[in-house]
């Protein structure tokens, strides 16, 4: 049995499912603040509420697919969970540091855009 494409078949869709729903979740709750920093422009707001979208998904699901070209030959059902484990785990890391990333840059740009507009 290949257990390298079994992984594959569990490791996408399961990646792919958290991706979106975080995703999916950021895009909805995050247009708050978006409009705290750029409160007069509500159609600048959602446009750039989708491209942050756009983009999250983009370089999340394009990092997942091009990681499995890297894996090693997996050789057992035991080794099978390790790697899925291991693989699932580092993506869930990711999304949350890139969030607290995208926080503290709006953050940022909104202390900024407060010293230049006083």
């Amino acid at each position: 049995m290949n257990f390298n494409i079994l992984s594959y078949l569990i490791y996408l869709p399961v990646t792919f499912y958290i991706i979106l729903i975080v995703g999916f979740t950021f895009y909805r709750n995050g247009q708050h603040y978006i409009e705290n920093i750029i409160p007069d422009n509500l159609g600048l707001v959602r446009v750039i509420n989708r491209m942050l979208l756009l983009g999250y998904y983009l370089i999340n699901l394009g990092y997942v697919t091009l990681t499995i070209s890297f894996w090693q030959p997996i050789n057992s059902l035991q080794q099978m969970c390790e790697v899925l484990s291991t693989k699932t785990g580092f993506i869930m890391v990711l999304l949350g540091l890139l969030h607290f990333n995208n926080l503290f840059c709006l953050w940022w740009f909104r202390e900024k855009l407060k010293t230049v507009i006083n």
